[in-house]
């Protein structure tokens, strides 16, 4: 029962997710999801929520070109981060934004954590705390001070 609950929750909620988009563009750098038999994953244009793949420049476009061709290289398993890193000469644009976009937090649990921590700093016994105080106080609590 607690499953089902749960399964229902989830596939109500994923396909509505507003990230969703974005998580799905995200794929295009990991290689072996670009690689896999479908050619239309190879389309740029069909991960246009990152930003940068909405209008690409040339230069983007020709290092996307780049990326694609390079299907024979794969073994195995691949670390993004290391993948990436080891293309920065090679492709220099591709690889900033993967860097940047591989890291994507998939959840908002850290936002939620963070507004949870600072609503119990605005708890009833410091309500009148000086804007200076209370930024200093956030900086204590934040960084484990």
């Amino acid at each position: 029962m607690a499953f089902e609950v749960a399964y229902d929750k989830f596939t109500a909620h994923i396909p509505n997710h507003p990230a969703r988009s974005l998580f799905f563009s995200c794929q295009a750098f990991d290689p072996k999801f670009i690689h896999f038999e479908d050619a239309l994953r190879k389309n740029i244009r069909q991960y246009n929520a990152v930003k940068e793949f909405e209008n690409p420049s040339d230069e983007l476009l020709r290092e996307w070109g780049i990326y694609c061709g390079l299907n024979n290289e794969l073994i195995g398993e691949v670390e993004l981060d290391k993948y990436w890193l080891n293309k920065a000469t090679q492709l220099p644009i591709l690889s900033n934004l993967a860097l940047d976009y591989i890291w994507l937090p998939i959840s908002s649990c850290t936002v939620e954590r963070s507004f949870s921590m600072y609503n119990s700093l605005l708890d009833s016994d410091r309500q009148n705390l000086s804007l200076d105080s209370l930024k200093r106080l956030s900086m204590l609590y934040f960084n484990g001070v």
